[in-house]
Parts: C-alpha cells; structure tokens; sequence
C-alpha cells in the first residue's frame, strides 16, 4: 500500500517522541492525520528547530515523499508529497505573534501542553488564544474556529490559571474575552471589534518588560527574514503553452494547487505588454505581491520569453507536444520533465510536482563547466541535450542549455521536442558587403562570448552550473549558412583560437545513412563535405570525447554525465 499523509504524520510523531523534542498541535488536531488540505500547525522550542528540520528530512526520505516548497513567513513552513498523491504541508512555529508584538513563547505554550491519544496539544486557553490571534490575521472568525473556541470555553473555565492566560496576553481585554467566547456560538455577536484586539497587543509590551525584549528582537528579526523573502518569494510562475487548455481547466489546476499556493492570493495573467510606464510598474508590483504571498501567477503564452524581471527564479514552463504528451521545464534548476497523459490538468500537475522536487543544489566553489555539443544535422546533438537535462543526476547542479552561443541577456532556452521543423538556410552569395557583415557579426558573437565568461547576465560565470552550448563559434566552420557567414574560414579559426575555451566537446558522430533518415536537410554532398571539416576541425577544448551518434540517447546521456562528473573534480 503507497504511503499517504496519515503514514507520514504518524511515522513524524514517533520520530519526535523518539528524538525527545518537545512539541504540540497549535490547531486543527481534529484533521492532523487525515484531512490532506489542512495545514499541519506545530509549536517547538527555537534551540530544537535544527534537530526538528532533520527529522523531517529523514521521515521524507523513509516514507518516500517528496519535498516540494520551503517557505519562511511569520512561521516555517514545509510541503510535501507523499506517494500516494497527498499534500502534507507542515508549519511549525517557536513563538505566537502578531505581526512584531509578541503573544505567547514556546516554552509557555509547551510548558502547559496535553497529551490526547497519541498527539500533543495546546492547553485550551493556549489554543483560545492561538485561535483569537488566527482570526486577527484573517479578519474574520470563520465557522470552524466559531464552533472550536466554543468547545474551548469549559477547559479554561475549569482552572484559573487559564483564565489569567487571558489577562496576561490581552490585559484588561482578557476579563472580558472569555465571556465573549461563549457567546460566539451566537452568530449575531456584535459585541467585539478587531481594533479592541490590536489595541491590546500593541499597549501590552508597554506594560512588561520581557515583552518590549521580544519585540524588540522579532522587529530585527523580521528585517532579516523580509530581505531573504524579497530575494527568494515563495509563490511561484507557471507558463501553460498548449492550444487546448482552458479558463475551466486553470481553475481546477490552482484548486489542486491549494494546499500549498492558495487560490486566494494566486493570479492568471495573459501576458498583455503594458504600454505606459506606470501600467508596467502596477503590473510588476501586482505580480511581485501574488509571489511575495505565495502564491500562483498563472500565464498563457506560446513564447518562451516571459515578461517578468529575472529576479524571478521559480519559474516554470508546461508545453503540449501533442495529445498525450505534455514536457514541463524549470528556470531554476534548467531540468525537464516528461509526463504522458492525455488529460492536460493531470499531466501539468503531474509535471509541476515532478519540477518542485527537482531543487537544485546550492552552487558549488567552481566555475561553470561549459560544454559543446558538435555535430551534423541529425547527429542527435538536441536529443542528447534534452536527455541529459531530464536525467542527469542532480549532484551535477544546475543545467543550463544555449542554441550557438551562451547568452549575455536573461532569456531562457530549453531543448524543447521539434513540433515544427525549421527551413534550412540558403547559402550566402560572397561579396565585399556580405563578408564585412560576417566579420561584424563574428566579432560581436565573440564578444557575447567573452562577457558571458566574465558573468556580465550570462551563465558561463554562473558558480556550479553546467552550460550545454550547441556548436558554439565551430559552427562558422561547420556549416557558415546556418549563421549566415560568408567571411574567410581563417577569420573564423582565429576568433575560435581566442574565444572562451570549453572544458569538454561532445562530438556525436553518425554515419550518412542515419544522417539521411534521420533528417532530411542535409543531401549527400553537404553531408560529405561537412563530414571532411568536422574532422580537420580545431577543437580548442581541455577535453574532446567522441560519441557513437547511433546509440540511445539514455546510454549517450550516461556516458557524458561521467564525463561532467569526472571534469568537476578538475579544478
């Protein structure tokens, strides 16, 4: 039987109990194990976050889930999937608060705990609290919390001690809460307004001490924690390129999204270029606030250049190859994958999650390993690419894959599957002109190349990354029409002698048959003449591995992924 969210949860409890850290339920403990769109809500002490944070690492890994989001709000929050297809989205938490002003501690809340069946809980005048503060956030009581802080009220009537909880948080507010709490089952309660709350919170830390010290520490804490979320927001961007979806299908794809991206906060864009100034910067604030709350900025676009600022990392593209067969790519980590299903909201979910576990290493203390992939039309060069940002191992880092050149802008290229072939080029008819624009055309591509080098936007200065480039500059020798040069063959050997050197070129070679069936540009002279100058090529590389072009790309795939791996210890 797969495990599911109740497997992980009660194998998490055993796990705690078993390490001694202290924890309890903050809410919600009625839906702890079953229900997959409640939040799992956790309390723990600060000095045991660390062990905490490596427990759920090791439950993950024992029962098979699948990190899939790390976020940090007011609390930290954790996302997994479980084999079974069920969200469990863990928040733990080492203080109650409400925005700076400091509500209760963990070691109070922790202190005071009790056990049911086999989970710790809040004690009822922690948890009315807990509850009341929730509200606050929202604005609102909802139904559920209505009828839970009801249920509350005999527990801390029961001790006086709960009922000074009240007092303590609250101040003169508190005397009055509880008997308000009973009267919440009344929904025509008018007797209470969110401003008599804040009011209390922001006057209590004037009054205690150790409060004004919280205060003062979470107001530096949280300047610390908005840096990192302003460089790193947890919501995400999927672009949906598929002729077939609809306004009814994105709907049903952000409520599977949910549990982890809330529908509330996410957004569907179509991707209109704004026109003025102001619209732009009303536009990038709308999107910068959807992602800064977590959640989904949803595009519609058959291009792959989106419109947002490349501070935006958690990007994400979903394209339909045909009916059943749908490739999903990531601009963080530069891996696809693949998923064959002929229903589109099961496939793009199905792609997605698939993306989300696929985090990337943090950068290694190297350089970026850049790679060339030479050969012939046909050769399998894209098909290789593609297999080895879906395959490849993720110890590798980050793949980052370049058609001819490595980029000095922020555009984002994948190896995507040909849905439409390209017209070869014609031959350009050499001429004084055509020659002097080669030679400009030459000089700037080989400056493009020199600036990605030195890290100007580019990714050949990105620290842990492998660069895949597709021919690179040998293509002015291989085939001069594919870019359109009509400049000397000499011209183009001196600019490859003093351009960026790659660490490994890939030589796919095949014989002319497999070139022929395999794509049809090429006829057999161009085949044959091309053949001669790949072999009396230059290769200006610290390593040149020849491939069998006929082989599977899965098995070509392996052999290179050796090869980066071997390179990486070079430095």
């Amino acid at each position: 039987m797969k495990a599911g969210r109740s497997a992980f949860l009660h194998l998490l409890v055993q796990e705690l109990d078993r390490t001694g850290i202290s924890w309890c339920c903050l809410r919600n403990h009625l839906e702890f194990f079953e229900d997959s769109r409640s939040d799992v809500d956790l309390m723990i002490l600060p000095e045991d976050q660390t062990l905490f944070e490596r427990t759920l690492d090791q439950v993950a890994r024992q029962s098979g889930a699948d990190l899939l989001q790390k976020a940090s709000y007011l609390n930290q929050s954790r996302t997994y999937l479980t084999p079974a297809g069920e969200w469990v989205r863990v928040d733990y938490e080492t203080e109650v608060r409400w925005g700076i002003f400091p509500v209760l501690t963990a070691r109070e809340v922790l202190h005071r705990r009790i056990r049911e069946k086999n989970i710790w809980l809040a004690s009822p005048a922690d948890e009315s609290v807990i509850l009341w503060i929730a509200s606050l956030f929202r604005g609102q009581i909802s139904d559920r919390y209505r009828v839970r802080l009801a249920e509350l009220v005999p527990g801390v009537e029961r001790q006086p001690i709960h009922r000074r909880i009240f007092h303590r948080t609250f101040g003169g507010l508190g005397w009055s809460l509880l008997s308000w709490q009973r009267l919440l089952a009344d929904h025509n309660f008018k007797g209470l307004t969110w401003i008599d709350f804040k009011l209390a919170l922001w006057t209590q830390p004037l009054f205690a001490a150790g409060k004004f010290i919280l205060l003062v520490k979470y107001l530096f804490r949280d300047i610390g924690r908005l840096w990192t979320r302003l460089q790193s927001p947890p919501g995400i961007v999927i672009q949906i390129d598929s002729e077939t979806w609809t306004k009814a299908d994105s709907l049903e794809y952000l409520w599977r999204l949910d549990p982890v991206f809330p529908i509330a906060k996410s957004l569907q864009w179509n991707q209109l270029a704004p026109t003025k100034y102001f619209s732009t910067l009303g536009i990038h604030f709308k999107l910068f606030r959807t992602l800064f709350k977590g959640g989904v900025i949803l595009v519609f676009s058959s291009k792959e250049k989106l419109f947002l600022p490349a501070h935006f990392p958690r990007r994400f593209f979903l394209r339909s190859v045909d009916k059943s067969h749908w490739v999903g790519a990531s601009a963080l980590s530069g891996r696809m994958v693949n998923s064959r299903n002929p229903n589109p909201i099961h496939a793009c979910f199905d792609l997605l999650t698939a993306l989300l576990a696929l985090t990337p290493p943090a950068p290694a203390n190297r350089k970026a390993l850049f790679c060339v992939l030479l050969g012939l039309d046909g050769s399998g060069k894209t098909t290789l690419a593609r297999s080895l940002a879906t395959s490849a191992p993720a110890e590798l880092g980050v793949f980052y894959y370049r058609h001819f050149l490595p980029k000095t802008r922020d555009d984002i290229e994948f190896p995507w599957p040909r849905q439409i072939a390209e017209p070869k080029k014609a031959q350009i008819h050499p001429g004084p002109v055509s020659a002097l624009v080669s030679f400009f055309r030459l000089l700037r591509n080989t400056s493009r190349a020199f600036l990605s080098r030195w890290g100007w936007r580019g990714t050949l200065g990105v620290k842990g990354a492998v660069v895949l480039v597709d021919r690179y500059l040998y293509n002015y020798l291989l085939d001069p029409a594919s870019v359109a040069y009509a400049g000397s063959a000499a011209l183009a050997r001196l600019a490859l002698r003093w351009a960026p050197r790659p660490d490994i070129i890939f030589v796919l070679e095949a014989s002319a048959s497999l070139l022929t069936q395999r794509k049809g540009e090429l006829s057999s002279r161009e085949i044959e003449e091309q053949s001669i100058r790949l072999h009396d090529m230059p290769l200006h590389a610290r390593k040149v591995v020849r491939l069998d072009g006929s082989l599977s790309p899965e098995i070509l795939a392996r052999q290179c992924c050796q090869e980066i791996r071997d390179a990486i210890g070079w430095d």
